[in-house]
């Protein structure tokens, strides 16, 4: 969690972010996939548990078995796999998940126009392939040179 949340804040300087919040419908998306996870797992079992959404604030016991919320409670903190899962899923960054805002707008952090090489002086041209632009030999060669007879 520690390493999402470094590159989370990374990625909130780097491209000088405002405000993030998670997106609705990634939520949704999110909490239904949580249900569907639980129908049939242990802790959705008629039992009092700290895992199960209660309406009270106070999480003792005593809450939890005078509401009856333990029993049959919403399972809301127990991630829907096993902690290798976990691990795995939050090595992803799915950005797109995030509503982001920029004090100055999306699109000004590229700034002037001009490629970090433009601005250090750099070879302008390091994506072409150096060597001739025609074509290997005996490609085509029979057919230009009746072509230059004419």
């Amino acid at each position: 969690m520690a390493d999402f949340i470094g590159r989370l804040l990374r990625r909130v300087d780097e491209l000088n972010v405002a405000t993030f919040v998670p997106d609705k419908g990634a939520q949704d998306d999110f909490n239904e996939q949580v249900e569907d996870f639980m129908v049939g797992a242990v802790w959705s079992g008629t039992c009092t548990s700290w895992c199960k959404l209660i309406s009270s604030c106070f999480l003792f016991s005593s809450v939890l078995l005078q509401n009856g919320q333990g029993q049959s409670g919403k399972v809301t903190a127990v991630w829907p796999g096993s902690s290798l899962h976990y691990r795995e899923v939050l090595e992803q960054n799915r950005w797109e998940d995030w509503n982001w805002t920029y004090p100055a707008g999306r699109y000004k952090i590229w700034g002037s126009g001009k490629s970090a090489i433009e601005k250090s002086g750099g070879d302008h041209s390091y994506y072409l392939q150096h060597g001739s632009f025609l074509p290997c030999r005996g490609v085509g060669t029979a057919h230009m040179q009746e072509e230059l007879k004419d």
